[in-house]
């Protein structure tokens, strides 16, 4: 069995590099390429909106094939903005399960690290305190540099 050290450390550095990184150039690249792409992505619905306008104006009068163009373009809207709605109450699911699952490592590894130095700390409390001060100046000075 691992120490709780061990364990933290481990735990630490997995979450670490397990996370994303800045944005970078490629990132912005992407994002550049994705707003492009948006932008002509909206272009193509209002020549097809147009577009579908002018050949129901054949058909049909004018008002009448601007509200069937307006009835198909809200049904649509609607669609869009309830996968949005879904996109978004997944999104927040995963980041619950994500947080209770970081949580439950953390008192885990909290309490095997209060089973291995329990008893010693409870035995030496001020050589405790004076040892997790030292130890938290130092770790402070480690990371303010």
């Amino acid at each position: 069995m691992p120490s709780a050290l061990q364990l933290i450390e481990r735990l630490m550095i997995d979450k670490l590099f397990s996370a994303p990184a800045p944005l970078s150039g490629l990132e912005k690249t992407k994002q550049f390429l994705c707003l492009l792409s948006a932008s002509f992505l909206a272009m193509g619905f209002v020549f097809l909106v147009y577009g579908a306008h002018t050949w129901l104006s054949a058909y049909y009068s004018d008002a009448f094939a601007a509200i069937i163009t307006g009835l198909v373009s809200l049904a649509l809207s609607v669609v869009i903005a309830i996968m949005h709605f879904a996109a978004i109450r997944y999104h927040k699911a995963r980041i619950r399960t994500f947080r209770k699952t970081i949580t439950d490592e953390i008192m885990s590894s909290i309490s095997i690290l209060e089973n291995e130095l329990g008893d010693p700390i409870r035995e030496n409390p001020k050589t405790s305190l004076i040892i997790a001060s030292v130890l938290g100046f130092w770790i402070e000075d480690q990371f303010s540099k």
